[in-house]
């Protein structure tokens, strides 16, 4: 086996043979999976040997798994079916720019104007409104003294 991309809790995990294990955010294992080519090639090769370990000893649900031949093969079809249906902007909480003005003490213009000058981290034009990550940091003063 190549590599083996595991569900565990509340994380994924990407075992690859070399031994290297990598915890993924749900959008990188969701990247892993839609751009996995057969011809990907991973450094190293022969046997998965981690603190005596095997690759399928690991723990945790697998979701898809690369074989040896280059086969990508679902083991869980609701994990990967969850994977695939992910989407990146639902765990991301936007405000209006009246809703950020009120949390950062300015005013719904000043906001706006930020916005159009792409001064605010994260914000996005949705039709004809903004919309501001709710993390989104006020930005410094970018004048010069």
């Amino acid at each position: 086996m190549k590599a083996r991309l595991v569900y565990t809790s509340s994380a994924y995990h990407l075992l690859v043979c070399t031994g290297a294990i990598k915890k993924l955010a749900p959008a990188d294992a969701r990247r892993f999976i839609e751009t996995y080519d057969s011809d990907l090639h991973y450094a190293g090769s022969g046997k998965w040997d981690f603190g005596g370990l095997t690759m399928d000893d690991y723990g945790g649900e697998t979701v898809v798994r690369v074989n040896d031949d280059g086969t990508l093969l679902v083991e869980s079809a609701e994990q990967f079916r969850q994977l695939i249906n992910y989407n990146e902007d639902a765990e991301i909480k936007y405000l209006s720019p009246a809703e950020y003005a009120a949390r950062v003490g300015r005013t719904r213009a000043i906001v706006g104007r930020l916005c159009q000058a792409g001064r605010i981290p994260g914000v996005k034009r949705a039709g004809n409104r903004w919309l501001i990550p709710e993390d989104a940091p006020y930005p410094s003063d970018g004048r010069k003294n």
